[in-house]
């Protein structure tokens, strides 16, 4: 029994040294082996599922469209997008091997996904020992953003690979200069040449992983100076791949290392040199006044959600209520075990420094630094740019985790836990929650191949890679250029003879910001219908075969808004010839704005149809963009530019003339911007508003407070009246909503009495009921919006009184 009890406790003692760092020598290879195999099983399941599910958006899209053209004409397109071209070329070669399916297109950004995990375990080996490593490729494995890009036909977990690949070439070099006299499996020169090759396609896969050579450089720079001020560089390898500390390294190999260092510094600069001019013209204009950078403080909070459970956070999978304290409790955990990994590190050495803890924290925060720097003055923040980071935060929490299971295993065990579980319903949400879905391409493909016909066009924006990958109805497709000068002439040629036209965007309109196209397409016929899919919308309109997508001459003015923006050009119409439309239609206002000088807000522009006693009858609000979406706080001065609305008369509105105003005001502060003196007026003329097509349906009114009350042919339906307050001399204005039960024989007044709170009448005011369309015009089951205005007296004393 003693006999049996000293094995048991001798294979205890055993598998205690095993998980602690040490362990039997014999056992060691059999469960590195396995602890990898199994984290890279589980990595590529985790990878492998659904990977064809979602549809293609249209970053995968373009990835596909740029990688199907020649290895030339691909390096001259990406030359004017906003990444280099390795990528693509990887993608050309395998989508001619593996076919174009949205399975196909992802699963080389699965491969990279799974070889992340495989480096993070070498490297974990490196820094963290055989435990530490793999708990760093578990969380690799587990981790929802690696998950997320690993499933997407992007760039972003190959330049995390050969980003991480180069930061691990970097140690191998740095560890060997402590036991330069060591027999060594693969020579200094190899490691050398590979450092050169995977940094240099890591800049010529994306931008940002220059941050990680920044890092490099601060690193070995400090690292040497240390070395040469005090002769003592002390780096470990870990407990489990050798326990002991690392040699101090001679000057003469610290000055022979900085040197081979500049040099493949330089060499990685000088084969960079031929795109290096085009990375500068790129990152320079990328973003730039498209977008507006969020504070520090938001970036922060999206990059640690992002690191610890994905983007997005949908209230759907993470109440507040949940991923809230889930993301403290992460930082907790990182804090408590690198704060217990500072304890340990004192514990028998004499001035310790912590090279590996350093290493692997400036790893984590020097490209983080640069890239919140960064976007503050080029505005493309996302979480996804930090993607390449994320296994210096996952290595530091696998050396925290750690450090708490040798200090408390039941706290380490719950901490590991409570990840596994917030990083599984992440990995569900992004599975099976449609919030986290992308742009549903294929299902909006499949609706235009149903609905339109060969007699439609289907019509949508420039470069819409998905749609084109996945449409195949009758009806023929086009692209429409954004060309202010150029649209009207496509659109002439592209929808000329057309029944209907189906207009697909997504809802950013990042293509058409001023919102030309539908402009153009309601100017020449109706909108007759709308649908959505996931971040994607479908609108139909249907042509006039009389209709022009010219909007004609450009009448001169100028109307001068506190020096800021002029108003310079106007055009406007109507269904027919003229400024004339039915009531309950829509008109069509162009405008052409200069820039006086330098703008600080971005401002917004509205058209407003009124009649002086029956105030506003339609109007159309938008914000002011340049030709490149730019808003107004990024224009220069001289800068000409077109606006375009679409004023919708309400239905009901009397037939009549109605003035057509234009004013522009602070989109944040909402205070309109004056007209300076010398100034064109900003009513710029008029429509004429005819009788409906058609009675409108009641309805259409959107009446606000309904009420009834019938007199013979027509009856009241209700009444809207915005102001509640007036003074003497004020005019109040209100609105009565009518209905024609049946056609009226005569003309008829309204009388409207100001009633005090005992019932006595103060004072009575008789209006027609349409001054420009007299009762007896009325159609059987018309309905009419009426507006009026009543001059309170100035004798009336105070008080409240009732309508």
């Amino acid at each position: 029994m003693k006999g049996q009890a000293a094995n048991l406790e001798k294979k205890a003692f055993g598998w205690r040294r095993l998980i602690a760092g040490g362990g039997d020598p014999a056992l060691k290879p059999i469960y590195l082996r396995s602890a990898a195999l199994l984290s890279l099983a589980l990595a590529f399941g985790l990878r492998l599922y659904r990977l064809g599910y979602q549809s293609i958006w249209w970053d995968e899209g373009y990835s596909i469209g740029i990688s199907s053209k020649s290895l030339s004409d691909i390096a001259s397109s990406t030359a004017i997008d906003i990444h280099p071209p390795v990528y693509y070329w990887l993608l050309h070669f395998w989508l001619r091997l593996a076919g174009k399916s949205e399975f196909s297109a992802r699963f080389l950004s699965l491969v990279f996904g799974v070889l992340i995990v495989a480096l993070a375990y070498r490297l974990g080996l490196r820094l963290l020992g055989r435990n530490g490593a793999f708990l760093a490729a578990f969380l690799v494995a587990i981790s929802p953003f690696f998950i997320t890009y690993s499933q997407e036909a992007r760039m972003y977990t190959l330049e995390t690979l050969l980003g991480l690949a180069s930061v691990y070439f970097l140690t191998e070099l740095l560890l060997r200069q402590s036991y330069p006299q060591e027999k060594q499996r693969i020579p200094s020169g190899i490691l050398w040449g590979a450092y050169v090759l995977v940094t240099l396609l890591a800049l010529y896969t994306d931008y940002f992983p220059a941050a990680i050579m920044v890092f490099e450089n601060l690193f070995v720079g400090a690292w040497a100076i240390h070395g040469l001020v005090r002769n003592s560089v002390e780096w470990s390898y870990a407990g489990g791949v050798r326990a002991q500390e690392m040699a101090i390294p001679r000057r003469s190999l610290i000055l022979r290392f900085a040197l081979w260092w500049v040099f493949a510094q330089l060499v990685v600069v000088l084969l960079y040199l031929p795109w290096l001019n085009i990375a500068f013209r790129q990152v320079r204009g990328w973003g730039f006044g498209v977008v507006t950078a969020p504070g520090f403080k938001i970036m922060l909070s999206q990059l640690w959600s992002a690191f610890n459970i994905s983007i997005p956070v949908r209230l759907s999978t993470f109440p507040p209520s949940v991923f809230i304290p889930y993301l403290w409790l992460a930082a907790a955990i990182l804090v408590i075990g690198l704060f217990l990994v500072i304890l340990r590190k004192g514990k028998g050495v004499q001035e310790r420094p912590y090279w590996k803890e350093a290493f692997l924290l400036c790893f984590l925060i020097i490209p983080l630094a640069m890239f919140l720097v960064v976007v503050r003055f080029r505005p493309f923040f996302h979480p996804r740019c930090m993607l390449f980071a994320l296994p210096s935060y996952l290595l530091l929490l696998a050396l925290a985790l750690n450090a708490i299971w040798r200090w408390w295993r039941p706290l380490a065990v719950v901490s590991l836990g409570v990840i596994c579980a917030a990083s599984a319903v992440a990995i569900h949400g992004s599975f099976f929650d449609e919030a986290f879905f992308k742009d549903d391409a294929r299902s909006t493909a499949r609706f235009l191949a149903e609905e339109a016909t060969e007699d439609d066009l289907v019509l949508w924006e420039i470069n819409n890679y998905p749609l084109t990958y996945y449409y195949q109805g009758i009806a023929p497709a086009a692209e429409v250029r954004f060309s202010q000068d150029a649209i009207a002439e496509d659109m002439e040629r592209l929808a000329g003879g057309r029944q209907r036209v189906f207009w697909v965007t997504w809802f950013t309109n990042a293509f058409d910001p001023w919102g030309m196209v539908p402009f153009l397409l309601e100017k020449n016929g109706r909108k007759a219908g709308e649908t959505t899919f996931e971040w994607l919308k479908v609108q139909w309109y249907e042509l006039s075969s009389e209709g022009s997508f010219s909007f004609g001459d450009v009448k001169a003015v100028d109307v001068n808004f506190e020096n800021k923006i002029a108003l310079t050009g106007v055009a406007f119409g109507g269904e027919e010839e003229g400024p004339i439309l039915a009531s309950g239609e829509t008109g069509w206002v162009a405008l052409r704005w200069r820039c006086l000088g330098r703008i600080e807000d971005n401002l917004k522009f509205y058209v407003h149809v009124y009649e002086k006693l029956r105030g506003m009858v339609g109007q159309d609000d938008r914000l002011l963009v340049n030709v490149d979406g730019w808003q107004t706080s990024y224009w220069k001065e001289g800068d000409v530019t077109f606006s375009f609305a679409i004023p919708r008369i309400e239905p009901g509105t009397p037939p009549g003339d109605y003035s057509i105003e234009i004013g522009v005001y602070d989109a944040k502060t909402m205070d309109r911007l004056a007209i300076m003196s010398g100034s064109s007026p900003n009513t710029i003329g008029s429509f004429q508003v005819t009788p409906s097509h058609t009675p409108p349906a009641v309805e259409s009114l959107e009446i606000k407070r309904p009420l009834s009350a019938k007199f013979d042919e027509i009856e009241l339906l209700g009444y809207e009246q915005e102001i509640s307050q007036v003074g003497q001399g004020d005019l109040l204005p209100f609105a009565l909503f009518w209905h024609a039960t049946q056609q009226p024989q005569s003309d008829m007044d309204v009388l409207v009495s100001l009633v005090d709170e005992g019932g006595m009448v103060a004072k009575e005011f008789c209006f027609p009921v349409s001054a420009n369309y007299p009762t007896s015009k009325w159609r059987s089951s018309e309905a009419i919006r009426g507006h009026y205005s009543l001059l309170i007296p100035d004798n009336l004393p105070g008080g409240e009184w009732r309508l």
